[in-house]
């Protein structure tokens, strides 16, 4: 084979990853096979700036929806010292040398900052491993607030993208998962949980979405709207898809507790049988737990 035919192979080959990059509409569904994928692109030679900016915030949102956090960790790491306040520094990364500094890799770094909180909770230890990363909710007001927002923080990716439509998808998905991931959880910690401390968890709070340049009374108008509606959304999540129950004098949450069995007919360790002494067994590990002693992240 020949310069020119290695040089053919190597354009077609990057062609046929940008195709791929531009493909991925969703990082719910394959999400391994996307987080193989994006490694392999990263070491393609002679990326652009956007292509690698598109890999990157692909890979970041994927590793958080498969909850490997630590691995989004090293993604940030094997970067972070190209990036000073989002921003390049030049040299690095410059493939063609012709700008005196190289462009900033805005999809990337602003997905990452709205992660940070959830990142952190995961190296502080509010998590308990289960078979997977499960967030372990604690009745604490400062804490339950600090989740909530990790959504405020992927709305706002979702309304200032400026266009950058992969940004503005991976963040409404990641606010499903997140969701999801809470609502797995509350269902084992939980019997009754309160609505506001529920919105909170499950990101249905609405005070973030109102820009503060707006006038008073349209923004009250359009809060109030906007309420209705995430009450509504709330309620069918809940009531449809998770089968929770309403209190409606206390205006209260009864969460489902759903058993899961293994294959070998055994219990999963977490409780998972529905029942109250199921629930106490988890709470006893969860306490365990915090008595650890643990070292500062």
């Amino acid at each position: 084979m020949n310069t020119t035919d290695i040089s053919s192979s190597s354009s077609s080959s990057s062609s046929n990853h940008n195709d791929w990059i531009s493909s991925v509409s969703s990082i719910l569904t394959n999400t391994e096979s996307i987080v193989e994928k994006c490694q392999e692109m990263e070491l393609q030679p002679n990326l652009s700036f956007q292509t690698l900016d598109t890999v990157l915030v692909t890979q970041l949102a994927a590793l958080i929806h498969l909850k490997e956090y630590t691995r989004a960790k090293h993604l940030w790491r094997r970067y972070s010292s190209l990036v000073h306040d989002g921003m390049m520094i030049a040299g690095n990364y410059d493939n063609n040398k012709t700008h005196p500094s190289a462009p900033p890799l805005p999809q990337f770094v602003t997905l990452w900052r709205a992660l940070t909180p959830l990142i952190r909770f995961h190296a502080q230890g509010y998590f308990l491993r289960s078979g997977s990363n499960d967030l372990i909710v604690v009745s604490n007001d400062e804490v339950i607030m600090q989740i909530a927002t990790i959504y405020e923080l992927l709305q706002e990716c979702i309304t200032t993208t400026g266009g950058e439509i992969k940004l503005s998808v991976y963040a409404r998905e990641l606010q499903y998962s997140i969701r999801d991931a809470m609502a797995n959880t509350i269902e084992r910690v939980y019997q009754v949980i309160d609505m506001d401390h529920c919105k909170s968890l499950l990101g249905f709070s609405s005070s973030f979405l109102y820009p503060p340049e707006k006038e008073i009374q349209q923004q009250q108008q359009q809060q109030q709207q906007q309420q209705q509606q995430q009450q509504k959304q709330m309620e069918e999540y809940l009531l449809k898809e998770r089968h929770w129950t309403l209190e409606s004098n206390s205006g209260s949450w009864i969460p489902r507790y759903n058993p899961v069995i293994t294959k070998n007919g055994k219990e999963e360790l977490f409780g998972t049988t529905g029942n109250d002494d199921s629930r106490i067994k988890y709470l006893t590990k969860y306490s365990e737990f915090l008595e650890r002693p643990r070292l500062n992240a």
